[in-house]
């Protein structure tokens, strides 16, 4: 047996079928995303409403435009002859450990 499933969409504001001319608006208001399916004609009376607010608002990027701020990492030179100068051995190359640099930089450096 065949089965056929129908979905209706229908406009959340008036609660009647939407034809082929419905559409579905996404909005923000308050930091809050919205969605909602409306007809042709509810979604001109929503065009209509928030359009004065629109016009007057500014446009913004949903992506952060500042750089993240990074610390910059200690002179590693200036950490090793710290270290050494107070009894901590450090190897000549490679990475300094993070529990050194915790300390030398809670020495105030």
């Amino acid at each position: 047996m065949a089965q056929r499933t129908v979905i209706t969409l229908v406009d959340d504001l008036d609660h009647k079928e939407i034809e082929a001319d419905g559409q579905t608006i996404r909005f923000a208001y308050q930091g809050i995303q919205y969605e909602i399916d409306l007809s042709e004609k509810n979604a001109k009376r929503f065009d209509k409403a928030i359009s004065p607010f629109v016009a007057a608002a500014r446009r913004v990027s949903t992506r952060s435009l500042r750089p993240k701020a990074v610390a910059a990492a200690p002179d590693t030179k200036a950490v090793r002859n710290w270290a050494r100068a107070n009894g901590i051995q450090v190897s000549d190359r490679g990475r300094v450990a993070a529990h050194v640099v915790e300390q030398y930089q809670a020495a105030g450096n």
